[in-house]
């Protein structure tokens, strides 16, 4: 979520950078700890937040906010092709007079469209056009292909059509129909369009570092590798902390060539070494190397500016084919499935007032509504049988005379089975529970989750994926019971989207947040980042592609991340 921030405040004016000036005739790494006069310490600055970040951890996101940019994390490059439907022939008209611009939705700005590329060129044996065209797909938002037809070079009729729903499903096959002489019966032809991820482009090589640094001192070191990348150096991947003496030092599937690296053999990196001492955190020194390089070996630690040699790191390396998201949903056939829980406390207010947040007799639909299209809309091609369970909370039951609040309930009233069918089995459930339940409250979120890690363990985790959204108007009154529900669940192929709605203050939720606040588990190990949050905004309900890039931006990136944990 975002560039990784400093998790440990408490310790802001204690970690320091040491700037050393080091004396060519003397080994830093194995002076006396104590013996500060021969550091050669200039004074401290303060260091590169992400250094004070404990554990290992992949500094990707950091790196494209540097960038100024916020690419999707879901992108893939894909070849569309085109054909015609052997079966769908107006025997009067000739297919090979047939042409089509097709230009595709900008990223940036999903309402414009870039320049338009012809289609032409008919195979009359296998009726496949010539030309295909090479594009990149993105997961967290739906693209539309406008298609333009032309018969003897005169349009005729103008398409739309959904890269995600070309992509989101296997062998999914999208097929238009073509009326040349209006709208009649039967189309005259039918216009085939797929996709395929282009092959060379999915898996990509990760690299492990195993590091032993000469050095005798009984501190804390890691290292830091970086790159360069617009004439600006990166940092890229941190690795654990080690104590030495004699450190050994481990970095593991950095995938240069997802890192904005070039390919190339001969592309050189850095690996800066650090130590840490009495709480500051001081620059040993660097090594340069490259891709081509990376056979066994010892090299020299330097001095970044005197380039004077203060120590020596052993260093072997392994190499292994890693996967990306789209390795695993073409690949392995990955199903995503969503689970949805919709917040009923009473502070969304009275549905039957407009100023309430579930208000549904408005002109347009309220935020609970939009939130859940765009996501659903997404997922759904994903998942084979279209079925999501769907939840409510801080809700009583009318009729119920006892007053029971119930923080997790089946939205369609089903004693058992919480499924609906597809994205209009969502949104139908959801209006028809809002006259059936009285608004209550405290909101809690620990139930819903627990329920979903019960849901998930039934239905099998060997190819499955699944996203909890969980749409609320406020802060939640379970903290610690839910940070403890999350990791959890961070054991099981689940990220938990949160939408916030309204105008409340969700300052609490950067608690849950995985990176500017780690959660850990009960040997205070970090966990497996799997929550974000997105608070909806005004230019959401103008910007339906943008909303569902916030809230999915995360989710290849989470997807990769559990099935490495599990050495898949």
């Amino acid at each position: 979520m975002g560039g990784l921030c400093d998790s440990q405040n408490s310790h802001q004016n204690k970690y320091k950078q040491n700037n050393m000036q080091n004396n060519p005739n003397s080994n830093i790494m194995n002076q006396n700890p104590n013996n500060n006069q021969n550091t050669g310490m200039q004074g401290y600055v303060q260091v590169d937040a992400v250094l004070k970040q404990k554990g290992a951890r992949y500094l990707i996101r950091q790196i494209k906010h540097e960038q100024g940019e916020s690419p999707p994390g879901g992108k893939m490059p894909i070849k569309m092709i085109f054909s015609l439907d052997r079966l769908t022939m107006n025997s009067a008209k000739n297919p090979a007079s047939l042409t089509f611009k097709i230009s595709i939705a900008e990223t940036r700005n999903p309402k414009a469209f870039k320049p338009m590329s012809t289609i032409s060129d008919l195979n009359l044996d296998d009726y496949v056009f010539a030309n295909q065209i090479i594009t990149e797909f993105f997961f967290e938002f739906d693209q539309q292909i406008k298609i333009e037809t032309l018969y003897n070079n005169m349009k005729v009729q103008e398409d739309f059509v959904s890269t995600a729903k070309i992509n989101g499903s296997l062998n999914h096959i999208e097929e238009v129909p073509l009326f040349l002489s209006g709208a009649g019966q039967s189309p005259d032809f039918k216009l085939i369009l797929i996709s395929d991820p282009i092959a060379e482009e999915l898996s990509r090589v990760a690299i492990s570092f195993d590091m032993r640094l000469e050095s005798n001192i009984s501190e804390e070191f890691f290292a830091v590798f970086e790159n360069t990348f617009k004439n600006k150096t990166q940092k890229i991947y941190k690795t654990e902390e080690v104590r030495g003496p004699y450190p050994k030092i481990i970095a593991r599937d950095i995938a240069f060539g997802d890192l904005s690296f070039d390919k190339s053999n001969d592309q050189e990196f850095n690996i800066e070494f650090y130590i840490i001492r009495s709480g500051i955190i001081s620059k040993i020194g660097v090594i340069t190397s490259n891709l081509s390089n990376l056979d066994n070996m010892t090299l020299d630690v330097k001095d970044s500016r005197s380039n004077t040699i203060v120590s020596k790191a052993s260093i072997s390396t392994t190499r292994r084919t890693i996967k990306r998201f789209v390795d695993y949903i073409y690949m392995d056939k990955l199903q995503i499935s969503m689970l949805c829980a919709i917040d009923f406390t009473g502070s969304n207010g009275d549905p039957n007032q407009p100023s309430s947040l579930h208000y549904l007799k408005a002109a347009e639909p309220n935020q609970y509504q939009q939130a859940l299209q765009a996501s659903a809309s997404i997922v759904s091609y994903y998942d084979v049988d279209k079925k999501f369970p769907v939840f409510g909370f801080g809700a009583q039951y009318k009729g119920d005379v006892t007053g029971f609040v119930s923080h997790c309930f089946n939205l369609n009233f089903s004693g058992e089975d919480p499924e609906v069918d597809g994205v209009q089995g969502i949104m139908d459930s959801y209006r028809h529970a809002l006259p059936m339940v009285i608004l209550s409250g405290p909101t809690f979120f620990t139930p819903c989750i627990m329920k979903t890690v019960d849901y998930v363990k039934s239905k099998g985790i060997d190819n499955a994926y699944y996203i909890l959204l969980i749409i609320t108007d406020g802060q939640i009154n379970d903290m610690p019971e839910t940070r403890r529900a999350i990791v959890e669940a961070s054991l099981l192929p689940i990220s938990i989207i949160i939408v916030g709605v309204g105008n409340a203050n969700f300052s609490s939720m950067n608690q849950l947040d995985g990176d500017e606040f780690p959660l850990e588990d009960a040997y205070g190990k970090k966990i497996r980042d799997v929550v974000q949050f997105v608070k909806f905004e005004n230019r959401y309900a103008m910007d339906v592609a943008l909303f569902s890039r916030d809230l999915l931006y995360e989710v290849p990136n989470q997807v990769e991340g559990y099935f490495r944990t599990i050495g898949r």
